[in-house]
């Protein structure tokens, strides 16, 4: 999924002729995605863009595996 939003920022990036930083084009990056994964991204290291994206993927899944496995576990307590 990040993959076709990053493609399709620098087509925009490109048709609108823009020289951008990519610093600046990472911190904005940041800064849409949900707090819990800002919090853990800021602890990684990441030099690339392409690299902060496939590391914000992993900590997504990381989370909604999370998410689930405690929705189970909350499940299976007042079922039980």
């Amino acid at each position: 999924m990040w993959r076709i939003i990053i493609k399709k920022i620098n087509i925009v990036i490109i048709r609108a002729n823009i020289v951008n930083d990519i610093e600046a084009t990472m911190t904005r990056f940041l800064n849409e995605l949900n707090r819990e994964i800002i919090n853990v991204a800021e602890l990684q290291h990441y030099v690339e863009f392409k690299n902060m994206v496939h590391m914000v993927t992993k900590i997504e899944r990381l989370l909604e595996i999370n998410v689930n496995t405690r929705q189970e576990e909350n499940l299976s307590f007042f079922l039980a």
